[in-house]
């Protein structure tokens, strides 16, 4: 996969990568949301995002895209799937497929966890062994989600949280090849004015850092670790006590890469999301 394709599928990573400790369930219920990829404006994908909701239990699905149409990227795509219960402060998945396309290329991830472990990982092609990659321990498996049910973000009492409080977390994530955490803090509050159904209302903008832990090659991330341009922007969504990903931004060589919501539904009635 090019270079900005990586970017990019990395940079809806991140945006994901955000669930912290969550303090209780979730309201049940479904959410859902579209996200434009763009470089300086310029489009260069999309992603489908849908989730449901019931008691404890949760389903996630990603359906994303990259266009060569642009001339920036190839045509790529990423398809996600994962689910698992909330219990207590904790979420955790139970499995977590991620299948991607690139031209002639293809992979496939299909992780099992419990108990916020990893139990198994079954990934085609298998990574190859390169001298240079940190290893990876049994540790760095365990506490972690993976990187969609990071999408969940338990918020009671929403609608009168901070916004300090909304970005003050750091989030483990072990995709099936490396773990690495996502550190936010507080940057700002903005308001954002959306239209035919779009978001409108108050998002908490957090500053976040790429922290890589192991399985990782040093190289390959090294720009994106060192990286202090990135704000991850949270919408309340007081229906179902949710925080949720409205953007997700960072500076690349070629510009302003942003994975920016254009819709978000949530509840069978297909309320907008807004804050109380």
């Amino acid at each position: 996969m090019p270079r900005l394709s990586r970017a990019a599928a990395l940079a809806v990573a991140v945006a994901f990568a955000t669930s912290g400790d969550p303090a209780h369930a979730v309201e049940a219920g479904s959410f859902s949301a579209s996200y434009g990829i763009t470089i300086s404006g310029i489009p260069i994908g999309g992603a489908e995002a849908n989730s449901h909701f019931d008691g404890r239990r949760y389903t996630l699905t990603i359906n994303g895209y990259t266009s060569g149409i642009s001339r920036l990227v190839s045509d790529a795509t990423a398809n996600l799937a994962s689910n698992g219960s909330i219990f207590g402060a904790r979420v955790l998945p139970s499995a977590y497929r991620l299948d991607t396309a690139d031209g002639g290329y293809s992979a496939t991830i299909d992780m099992r966890m419990s108990g916020g472990a990893v139990m198994s990982v079954r990934a085609a092609p298998e990574p190859r062994l390169e001298s240079d990659r940190v290893p990876l321990t049994g540790t760095d498996k365990q506490n972690v989600v993976d990187p969609l049910s990071a999408l969940i973000l338990p918020a009671p009492g929403v609608g009168k949280m901070t916004a300090e409080k909304a970005c003050d977390r750091t989030v483990h994530v072990f995709d099936g090849f490396q773990r690495f955490d996502v550190k936010l803090s507080f940057k700002k509050q903005r308001e954002v004015n959306g239209s035919e159904g779009s978001y409108s209302g108050p998002v908490y903008v957090c500053a976040a850092r790429f922290i890589p832990v192991a399985g990782h090659v040093p190289s390959r991330v090294k720009s994106l670790a060192n990286n202090k341009s990135i704000e991850i922007w949270l919408a309340p969504v007081a229906d179902m006590s949710l925080l949720v990903p409205y953007n997700i931004q960072l500076a690349i060589p070629l510009g302003i890469l942003s994975v920016r919501a254009n819709r978000l539904v949530v509840g069978a009635g297909g309320q907008r999301a807004a804050a109380e």
